[in-house]
């Protein structure tokens, strides 16, 4: 059963559940503008430094063949059993670590959605007498394969409302999809809103679109949640909604912006790749649809549809304060196609 959000608990105090560790971020620096490999290497030393210091119990959930099928198992709900090494489990010195590994993946704006993320899990935690499925230590780190500088590997961060999957291929080029954030309450009673670009510049582009073009935009019937769920993978679907063709410049720049709020979660070597991957099959193909209200409060979902990728954002539940985000790769999810074409390639 769903936890209503308790509007005397804020944030602050939600954080106060978190550890210190955590609080710190425990980022390290990395440039801006590294070349992917580089980044990719980055990653890999970061990884390696994580499960150097861990002991043989933890090493075994920790790290699992790359070949293991749990990589594709993910979810966002609360569950009893996930993969992994949960942060709970973790000293203060390995969790350092893994926030280190963590910051060679996400940029600072990711890094601060996740913190909103398991914020908000806490205040759930609290307003459930600490229930073990609202815990906001039960977040799992697991690697699928040994973290290498040239060959294949994985690795996963997960829990409520969280799901972030990450495969690199030939120790060079990564994918970071499926992505999924989530946060319930969607506005804390501090005025935190850890998902706020995702719905506000949303809304933005959707108040800009003239009579006509709402109309193709916004559709009646409105999905209670992401259509997509947790599948392994997902096809393309019939497009819906307005097309970028029909926008003004302003409004296709809009539309761009709303897809880096998505893709800018993660550091710019990998998503400056992935926006160019977008933008390669045709900004003009992208489609934009939206139903439900036009104002914060009000139930809301939409879709950003393209022919390589889709994004979807709903909040429905808890009276519109409980917001879902997920963004996937029709081609490489889990690095599907770049794997194919790599183990092609070796033979």
């Amino acid at each position: 059963m769903e936890v209503s959000f308790c509007p005397h608990m804020n944030m602050k105090l939600a954080i106060l559940f978190l550890s210190p560790v955590f609080l710190l971020g425990s980022l390290q620096s990395h440039p801006a503008h590294q070349p992917e490999e580089a980044a990719a290497k980055a990653l890999a030393s970061s990884a390696q430094a994580f499960l150097s210091k861990l002991d043989a119990g933890q090493r075994e959930p920790a790290l699992l063949p790359f070949s293991d099928t749990a990589r594709f198992d993910w979810h966002f709900f609360p569950k009893w059993n996930r993969k992994g090494l949960s942060l709970g489990e973790m000293t203060e010195a390995q969790q350092t670590a893994y926030w280190a590994f963590l910051g060679a993946v996400l940029s600072e704006s990711g890094t601060a959605k996740v913190k909103g993320v398991i914020g908000a899990e806490a205040i759930l935690w609290e307003q459930s007498n600490r229930s073990d499925s609202r815990d906001p230590k039960k977040y799992f780190a697991v690697f699928f394969g040994e973290p290498s500088q040239g060959g294949d590997w994985g690795a996963s961060f997960e829990g409520h409302h969280l799901s972030i999957n990450l495969t690199v291929v030939d120790g060079s080029h990564v994918y970071v999809t499926p992505s999924f954030f989530g946060a319930n309450p969607d506005e804390t009673a501090d005025g935190a809103r850890p998902l706020a670009g995702e719905f506000d510049r949303g809304l933005a582009l959707l108040k800009s679109f003239d009579a006509g073009q709402r109309k193709l935009a916004i559709g009646e019937k409105m999905p209670r949640e992401i259509l997509t769920g947790a599948r392994e993978r997902v096809a393309p679907m019939a497009f819906q909604g307005l097309p970028a063709a029909g926008m003004t410049e302003a409004q296709q720049g809009a539309l761009m912006q709303l897809i880096e709020e998505y893709v800018g979660r993660y550091r710019e070597p990998f998503s400056e790749d992935d926006l160019q991957k977008i933008r390669e099959a045709g900004v003009g193909k992208i489609h934009f649809f939206w139903s439900g209200g036009a104002a914060r409060g009000e139930p809301v979902y939409y879709r950003i549809h393209g022919p390589t990728f889709v994004m979807e954002y709903a909040n429905v539940q808890n009276g519109a304060n409980h917001s879902h985000t997920v963004w996937r790769d029709f081609e490489n999810d889990f690095g599907y196609d770049a794997l194919e074409h790599h183990l092609e390639a070796e033979h």
